[in-house]
Protein backbone atom coordinates (compact mmCIF):
# COMPACT_ATOMS: atom_id res chain seq x y z
CA UNK A 1 0.00 0.00 0.00
CA UNK A 2 2.81 2.19 0.41
CA UNK A 3 3.44 2.57 -2.70
CA UNK A 4 0.05 3.64 -3.69
CA UNK A 5 0.54 6.03 -1.30
CA UNK A 6 3.70 7.76 -2.79
CA UNK A 7 2.08 7.72 -5.86
CA UNK A 8 -1.35 9.41 -4.90
CA UNK A 9 0.35 11.93 -2.63
CA UNK A 10 2.43 12.99 -5.80
CA UNK A 11 -0.71 13.35 -7.86
CA UNK A 12 -2.45 15.27 -4.82
CA UNK A 13 0.50 17.95 -4.80
CA UNK A 14 0.51 18.22 -8.47
CA UNK A 15 -3.45 18.92 -7.80
CA UNK A 16 -3.11 21.27 -5.32
CA UNK A 17 -1.04 23.10 -7.09
CA UNK A 18 -2.34 23.14 -10.54
CA UNK A 19 -5.77 24.18 -9.16
CA UNK A 20 -5.04 27.66 -7.92
CA UNK A 21 -2.56 28.25 -10.63
CA UNK A 22 -5.77 27.73 -13.40
CA UNK A 23 -7.36 30.00 -11.38
CA UNK A 24 -4.91 32.90 -11.46
CA UNK A 25 -3.83 32.23 -14.69
CA UNK A 26 -7.61 32.93 -16.00
CA UNK A 27 -6.66 36.54 -14.45
CA UNK A 28 -4.17 37.49 -16.63
CA UNK A 29 -5.83 36.68 -20.34
CA UNK A 30 -9.81 36.90 -19.33
CA UNK A 31 -11.52 40.70 -18.55
CA UNK A 32 -11.39 42.01 -14.85
CA UNK A 33 -15.06 41.29 -14.41
CA UNK A 34 -14.88 38.02 -15.41
CA UNK A 35 -15.51 35.26 -12.84
CA UNK A 36 -14.39 31.72 -13.14
CA UNK A 37 -14.42 28.75 -10.78
CA UNK A 38 -12.83 25.25 -11.52
CA UNK A 39 -16.43 23.24 -10.01
CA UNK A 40 -18.51 26.34 -11.17
CA UNK A 41 -17.49 26.13 -14.79
CA UNK A 42 -16.82 28.97 -17.21
CA UNK A 43 -14.43 29.04 -20.19
CA UNK A 44 -10.64 29.01 -19.33
CA UNK A 45 -7.65 28.04 -20.66
CA UNK A 46 -6.35 24.42 -21.44
CA UNK A 47 -3.20 24.97 -20.27
CA UNK A 48 -3.09 23.52 -16.67
CA UNK A 49 -6.12 20.93 -17.57
CA UNK A 50 -3.83 19.64 -20.44
CA UNK A 51 -0.59 20.02 -17.50
CA UNK A 52 -2.71 17.73 -14.95
CA UNK A 53 -3.40 15.45 -18.39
CA UNK A 54 0.00 14.70 -18.94
CA UNK A 55 1.28 14.60 -15.54
CA UNK A 56 -1.37 11.60 -14.85
CA UNK A 57 -0.42 9.88 -18.42
CA UNK A 58 3.14 9.92 -16.98
CA UNK A 59 2.51 8.69 -13.39
CA UNK A 60 0.56 5.99 -15.57
CA UNK A 61 3.69 5.15 -17.00
CA UNK A 62 6.14 5.18 -14.28
CA UNK A 63 3.78 2.83 -12.41
CA UNK A 64 4.29 0.49 -15.25
CA UNK A 65 7.78 1.31 -15.24
CA UNK A 66 8.41 0.94 -11.24
CA UNK A 67 6.82 -2.53 -11.77
CA UNK A 68 9.47 -3.67 -13.91
CA UNK A 69 12.16 -2.26 -11.79
CA UNK A 70 10.20 -3.80 -8.72
CA UNK A 71 10.78 -7.48 -10.58
CA UNK A 72 14.36 -6.68 -11.35
CA UNK A 73 15.71 -5.34 -8.07
CA UNK A 74 13.74 -7.51 -5.68
CA UNK A 75 14.20 -6.79 -2.14
CA UNK A 76 16.12 -3.71 -3.20
CA UNK A 77 13.18 -2.04 -4.09
CA UNK A 78 11.52 0.81 -1.90
CA UNK A 79 8.01 1.62 -2.52
CA UNK A 80 7.27 4.97 -4.77
CA UNK A 81 11.01 4.28 -5.80
CA UNK A 82 10.92 5.38 -9.74
CA UNK A 83 14.91 5.69 -10.06
CA UNK A 84 14.04 8.84 -11.12
CA UNK A 85 15.07 12.23 -9.17
CA UNK A 86 16.18 15.24 -11.07
CA UNK A 87 17.12 17.35 -8.59
CA UNK A 88 19.51 15.08 -7.06
CA UNK A 89 17.89 15.27 -3.88
CA UNK A 90 18.20 11.22 -2.20
CA UNK A 91 21.45 10.94 -4.81
CA UNK A 92 24.05 9.23 -2.37
CA UNK A 93 21.19 8.50 0.48
CA UNK A 94 21.15 5.16 2.16
CA UNK A 95 17.94 3.66 2.59
CA UNK A 96 16.97 4.73 6.02
CA UNK A 97 17.45 8.42 4.97
CA UNK A 98 15.56 7.43 1.60
CA UNK A 99 12.62 5.84 3.70
CA UNK A 100 13.00 9.60 6.01
CA UNK A 101 12.48 10.99 2.61
CA UNK A 102 9.42 9.61 1.14
CA UNK A 103 7.45 9.29 4.68
CA UNK A 104 7.97 13.24 4.67
CA UNK A 105 7.04 13.32 0.63
CA UNK A 106 3.85 11.03 1.74
CA UNK A 107 2.85 13.54 4.72
CA UNK A 108 3.18 16.76 2.39
CA UNK A 109 1.07 14.50 -0.18
CA UNK A 110 -1.12 14.16 2.59
CA UNK A 111 -1.51 17.70 3.36
CA UNK A 112 -1.96 18.47 -0.39
CA UNK A 113 -4.85 15.87 -0.63
CA UNK A 114 -6.37 17.95 2.81
CA UNK A 115 -5.64 21.27 0.62
CA UNK A 116 -7.46 20.01 -2.10
CA UNK A 117 -10.79 18.34 -0.42
CA UNK A 118 -10.66 22.47 1.35
CA UNK A 119 -10.81 23.26 -2.12
CA UNK A 120 -13.50 21.35 -3.01
CA UNK A 121 -15.47 22.09 -0.06
CA UNK A 122 -14.77 26.11 -0.26
CA UNK A 123 -15.90 25.82 -4.45
CA UNK A 124 -18.72 24.20 -4.03
CA UNK A 125 -20.42 25.96 -0.36
CA UNK A 126 -19.55 29.16 -2.10
CA UNK A 127 -19.71 28.94 -5.87
CA UNK A 128 -17.05 31.00 -5.84
CA UNK A 129 -12.93 30.42 -7.28
CA UNK A 130 -10.64 29.76 -4.28
CA UNK A 131 -8.10 32.72 -5.08
CA UNK A 132 -11.73 34.62 -4.79
CA UNK A 133 -12.53 34.37 -1.10
CA UNK A 134 -11.46 36.42 1.63
CA UNK A 135 -10.09 34.30 3.78
CA UNK A 136 -7.91 32.49 1.27
CA UNK A 137 -6.28 36.02 0.97
CA UNK A 138 -3.04 35.13 2.28
CA UNK A 139 -2.52 32.59 0.19
CA UNK A 140 -2.94 33.64 -3.47
CA UNK A 141 -2.24 37.32 -3.10
CA UNK A 142 1.62 39.01 -2.58
CA UNK A 143 1.68 39.53 1.16
CA UNK A 144 2.68 42.98 0.84
CA UNK A 145 -0.51 43.61 -1.00
CA UNK A 146 -2.57 42.64 2.13
CA UNK A 147 -4.49 45.57 3.56
CA UNK A 148 -3.37 44.72 7.67
CA UNK A 149 0.56 43.86 5.88
CA UNK A 150 0.60 46.97 4.16
CA UNK A 151 -0.42 49.20 7.38
CA UNK A 152 2.22 47.58 9.73
CA UNK A 153 4.53 47.88 6.74
CA UNK A 154 3.82 51.67 6.22
CA UNK A 155 4.08 51.97 10.52
CA UNK A 156 7.47 50.02 10.57
CA UNK A 157 9.23 51.61 7.43
CA UNK A 158 7.94 55.05 6.75
CA UNK A 159 10.89 56.34 8.45
CA UNK A 160 14.38 55.51 7.16
CA UNK A 161 15.75 52.22 9.58
CA UNK A 162 18.53 54.44 10.68
CA UNK A 163 15.78 56.78 12.37
CA UNK A 164 14.53 53.95 13.65
CA UNK A 165 17.72 51.66 14.71
CA UNK A 166 20.44 54.61 15.51
CA UNK A 167 24.03 52.67 14.89
CA UNK A 168 26.67 53.38 18.04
Amino acid sequence: YRDCEVRHSRLAMLAAVIWPLQELSDRFFFPPDYTFSVLGGGPTLPFFPLLMALSVMGLGYLDIWSNVIKEETGDAYLPGDCFWDPLNIIVGLDDAERRKMQAREVWNGRFAMVAFMVFVVEEAATKRAVIDLEWNELFFRPVFAVPEIMDWLDVWFSEPSSALFPRN
